[in-house]
């Protein structure tokens, strides 16, 4: 079999297992065809979860998890960008150490770098990605500025779960300056749940572009990512290890 055949029945054969696993009701996670993009499934989970609230008139019953998948799709996404951000700041010192040349580095402080995967507090990785962006800028990039939503989102979040992340997903949290257990929502709450998504969804759409990839340089994710690229091709014609 010739290569042109062999990738039409590689083709054939995925069409024939999405097909099964459609009927069956299954995923498939992982892999090299089947990587998760863990931004825009949580985008798309709060999506439908909202919708279904509002056709089954269940505002009441799925706020804490239209909630929680909200707030998950925001930190996801700072944590994205401050991810990029350090990259882009890694690799631009990596190439300049390669030719031996001056660089202003924008690496980022430990504590930055820890909050990535210790740190589930909303301000916090607004403050370290306002950071990062303001460090490249500082070096002379020019990258489009943050939405002008973003702040207060982060902050009507904040103000919902009251500094304590777990309150979305559990019905009681420990609070530590009081060292007791006590009521996630031990007060009446109004949630504009499907305000709070309309903003997410705009929010979202400025900071990574449309899901279609459309306009390839149309947000501040895909100016990343194609600073990102370059810096690979460089690294690699550098003779650097992949």
């Amino acid at each position: 079999m010739d290569p042109i055949e062999e990738l039409h029945a590689a083709i054939a054969r995925g069409a024939q297992k999405h097909a099964e696993d459609l009927a069956a009701g299954r995923a498939r996670i992982g892999g090299l065809w089947a990587r998760p993009d863990y931004l825009r499934s949580y985008l798309a989970a709060s999506r439908i979860l909202v919708r279904e609230a509002r056709s089954t008139h269940s505002f009441n019953k799925l706020a804490v998890a239209c909630a929680y998948q909200q707030r998950h799709t925001l930190e996801l996404a700072l944590k994205s960008l401050i991810e990029m951000f350090h990259v882009v700041a890694d690799d631009a010192d990596e190439i300049a150490r390669i030719q031996g040349s001056p660089t202003m580095s924008t690496a980022p402080p430990p504590a930055e770098v820890d909050r990535l995967t210790s740190s589930h507090d909303l301000g916090a990785l607004l403050w370290d990605l306002c950071a990062a962006h303001q460090r490249e800028a500082g070096a002379g990039a020019h990258y489009r500025k943050l939405p002008d939503d973003l702040v207060s989102l982060v902050a009507d979040f904040g103000a919902l779960e009251s500094q304590q992340p777990p309150r979305l997903r559990y019905p009681t949290v420990y609070v530590k300056t009081t060292k007791r257990h006590e009521s996630s929502f031990e007060n009446e709450s109004v949630v504009p749940i499907e305000r709070l998504q309309e903003r997410l969804e705009a929010v979202i759409d400025e900071l990574f572009g449309d899901e279609d990839y459309n306009k390839p340089n149309d947000s501040l994710g895909r100016e990343l990512d194609n600073v990102m690229h370059g810096q690979s091709q460089e690294l690699y014609s550098l003779g650097a290890p992949t």
